[in-house]
């Protein structure tokens, strides 16, 4: 029928999850993301599911964190799918 959803029901994810999702997609970014504008945006403490997310792979030199501001270093872009697994 036109105008409903083809599938029958729809469970929206949760914050977090949804903030997870946003990461994998933003990190893709040379820029990065804005931890304190994403944590806003899905009233979640952006910064600690981060820092939880990825912790072991500060001397590997993968991300930085500079400020709010949330990007993968060129050596993390790279090897992109060792940090993105992190939030999955």
């Amino acid at each position: 029928r036109l105008g409903r959803f083809p599938f029958g029901s729809f469970n929206p994810l949760p914050p977090e999850a949804r903030l997870k999702e946003t990461l994998i997609m933003g990190l893709r970014l040379v820029k990065g993301l804005n931890l304190e504008a994403l944590g806003q945006r899905y009233r979640v403490d952006a910064r600690e599911v981060v820092l939880n997310a990825l912790a072991g792979l500060e001397s590997a030199g993968l991300f930085r964190l500079d400020g709010n501001n949330l990007s993968l270093t060129a050596r993390g872009r790279l090897l992109s799918n060792t940090v993105f697994s992190r939030f999955v």
